[in-house]
């Protein structure tokens, strides 16, 4: 498993930090004649080990994702850095995201604040204190909302989260007496625009532009509610 920073050295990952030792810890217990012999039944032992630690890592899960799920709109000092750090996160898997894509959102959030004097509204999804999804809508002139910063913690996916998000937003948009929502997404994200044409999403434009890492596409996606 992979090597874990104290900071996300939660409950729900001791198993998984004691499973990268359980190997070495376990030739320890065993007498110092045989070699082959002593090699067997370390392989045996770790396994027992790690099957236990697996099963104590499937309990923690369990008892993380058993914690309430909060979804709040008001925002509070460090809410923004940890919008900015989960994009990092969720992203940095996929090929041509890295640090360039997480300032390129930053940028964006900081002008929702300092040229849009935070006109509109963003959704924070914690669980356990944690960030673990976001959405928002700016608010543009003629009726229109922007959705931006789709984002779901890997952990989280498949829970219908986004979907939640991204719903609230969108009737936030109508409360608001917007007329059409639009988005802009790129290519590789194929779960996320397959969201999007379910909830009504067409594709208005799709071209290539400078983004954060060179030419990339720029796909437009609206969604007419009147």
């Amino acid at each position: 498993s992979p090597c874990l920073p104290c900071r996300f050295a939660t409950p729900l990952h001791w198993p998984y930090i004691v499973a990268r030792k359980a190997r070495s810890y376990v030739v320890g217990w065993l007498p110092t004649s045989g070699v082959l012999d002593r090699r067997i039944v370390a392989q045996s032992r770790a396994n027992t080990a790690c099957r236990h630690i697996a099963l104590r890592a499937e309990i923690a899960h369990a008892l993380s994702m058993s914690e309430q799920l909060s979804i709040r709109h008001d925002l509070r000092c460090g809410d923004l850095g940890r919008i900015v750090s989960l994009h990092g996160e969720a992203y940095e898997p996929l090929g041509g995201y890295g640090l360039r894509f997480e300032a390129y959102v930053a940028q964006t959030i900081a002008d929702f604040v300092l040229k849009n004097d935070t006109n509109g509204r963003i959704w924070l999804a914690e669980r356990c204190g944690n960030l673990v999804g976001c959405t928002a809508i700016a608010l543009r002139d003629n009726h229109a909302g922007h959705l931006r910063w789709v984002v779901v913690d890997p952990v989280e996916r498949g829970n219908g989260l986004g979907k939640n998000l991204v719903g609230r937003a969108l009737e936030y948009c109508r409360q608001e007496g917007c007329r059409s929502v639009h988005l802009e997404t790129t290519d590789g994200l194929p779960v996320s625009e397959r969201m999007y044409e379910k909830l009504g999403f067409r594709v208005t434009s799709n071209s290539v532009e400078e983004l954060w890492d060179g030419s990339r596409p720029l796909i437009r996606m609206q969604l007419d509610l009147e």
